[in-house]
């Protein structure tokens, strides 16, 4: 996969803390902003998709979030325990 080269500005205080954690975890910033950027496309997809089901199937009811959920993957198998 290639990548491209683009230019962004952070907040000083923001770019010292992704930089120390950078730092920490041995990685440069440009991956780290990389995953971040990532992880929050990833939330809004689950979001999105969770709004359309909310949608169709209505709300979720109080019970139903209080309600705990443990699913186990396994060698990228969904088993609920």
């Amino acid at each position: 996969m290639g990548v491209r080269k683009v230019t962004i500005s952070l907040d000083p205080e923001l770019y010292a803390a992704v930089k120390a954690d950078t730092e920490r975890k041995g990685m440069t910033v440009s991956s780290w902003v990389s995953e971040a950027a990532a992880e929050k496309l990833r939330q809004q997809a689950w979001d999105e998709y969770m709004a359309t089901y909310q949608a169709e199937q209505g709300e979720f009811t109080e019970e139903e979030l209080a309600r705990p959920i443990s699913v186990a993957y396994v060698s990228g198998k969904q088993q609920a325990s």
